[in-house]
């Protein structure tokens, strides 16, 4: 009898034991896994500094932390005659929240860009649009041999001695086109 009172308050101790321990481990999960609504603490725009030609597009992302915050509308706050606000998307990644932003240089010009939300403010970025530059000109090469005063669109015209050069050397030698292959 003895042997099982002693085996019954051995059950009921592991019994507890288990029980404590299942219930520490759920709370752990518990914290890990909180999805009650947080007050919003921080915007964060991962760049700094953004450089466009008129035309281009970027795209900023904007962390809000944390990532199960509630909060307002955001707002995104940038000149709207330099930049134009093509698309946004709300993306949550685990325990990661955040938002793409993509922009389109309109006018050159230099803008300060920031997102808010009620009293929060993100840090801001600055975006510099200028015009693009110039293409570059286009160099062309024609083909020449020692012995003659002509230059050819063909290494085959010119001949088996024919090494390339650029039109503009052609001409400064004193050299004209070739009838035959212009």
């Amino acid at each position: 009898m003895l042997k099982k009172i002693v085996s019954l308050v051995l059950t009921i101790i592991i019994f507890i034991f288990i029980v404590t321990s299942l219930k520490s481990c759920l709370d752990f999960a518990d914290d890990i896994t909180d999805n009650d609504p947080k007050s919003l603490e921080t915007l964060t725009i991962s760049e700094e500094q953004v450089s466009l030609y008129v035309g281009e597009r970027e795209t900023i992302t904007v962390y809000v932390k944390p990532y199960n915050a509630t909060y307002e509308d955001i707002n995104i706050i940038y000149n709207e005659e330099i930049l134009e606000l093509k698309w946004t998307n709300e993306k949550t990644n685990g325990t990661v929240k955040y938002y793409l932003i993509c922009f389109e240089a309109m006018l050159t010009g230099e803008t300060d860009v920031y997102i808010e939300s009620g009293e929060i403010k993100s840090n801001t970025i600055n975006f510099v649009v200028s015009e693009e530059p110039a293409p570059e000109e286009v160099v062309k090469y024609v083909y020449v041999n020692t012995s003659g005063n002509k230059y050819h669109s063909s290494k085959s015209c010119a001949g088996d001695s024919a090494y390339s050069i650029t039109l503009e050397s052609a001409i400064s030698q004193g050299k004209t086109a070739c009838s035959k292959c212009h």
